[in-house]
């Protein structure tokens, strides 16, 4: 993890990491006044990274690039990070595709640094505009499918308060009935707790 021995008295004190790809962001993010980001070198964290960040952090901020590939990468952090950890999730996302260190050389320092403590946002909204790709979402077909996805993605958070505003906006964006929304998310979180019971049941009935 390049910059982590750095990085550690102010990850310590902020509870908080920043998890860029590459060097020359980390670096960028220093000079912007980001002091507590780390580079995973383009590659996926492993479990023993992830556990050396858990010692020293509660929370740690995703923060690729802003192109397809970085969008990709953050999508499959986000999943890793889920199975492996207890960390708190953010998103830093970037606009029109710019790597941190593009973004620090167009906007500026105080721009960066600002964006990156006032511009977070959760990993469902995250997931709400990456799932929002590719997608024709004037076809009724891709509109449900997407809607479906969300929901399956809601499942996953725990925050009732967030599940209320996003469940709230999903019914207004796409005109269904909160109340069935309501009612196809329960299923969804029952099916969840049912697939998380079955590996301890199965290694019970193996015993």
């Amino acid at each position: 993890l390049f910059n982590f021995d750095k990085a550690r008295p102010t990850i310590r004190k902020e509870n908080t990491v920043f998890l860029f790809e590459g060097f020359m962001d980390v670096i960028a993010a220093w000079q912007s006044g980001v002091k507590n980001g780390i580079a995973s070198m383009g590659t996926s964290l492993t479990s023993q990274q992830i556990a050396a960040i858990e010692r020293v952090a509660g929370e740690i901020v995703i923060s690729y690039d802003g192109d397809k590939a970085g969008l990709a990468a953050t999508d499959r952090a986000i999943g890793l990070l889920a199975e492996h950890s207890n960390l708190d999730l953010a998103i830093l996302q970037l606009p029109e595709k710019l790597d941190p260190d593009e973004y620090v050389r167009k906007y500026g320092s105080a721009a960066f640094y600002d964006l990156a403590y006032h511009g977070r946002e959760t990993v469902f909204g995250f997931k709400m505009a990456y799932l929002r790709q590719n997608r024709n979402l004037g076809n009724e077909k891709e509109q449900l499918d997407y809607v479906t996805e969300l929901l399956q993605e809601l499942a996953k958070v725990d925050s009732l308060l967030a599940q209320d505003r996003y469940l709230t906006q999903i019914a207004m964006e796409f005109h269904l009935s909160r109340e069935t929304l309501q009612q196809q998310l329960s299923e969804f979180k029952q099916a969840r707790r049912q697939a998380e019971k079955k590996p301890t049941q199965q290694k019970a009935d193996y015993e």
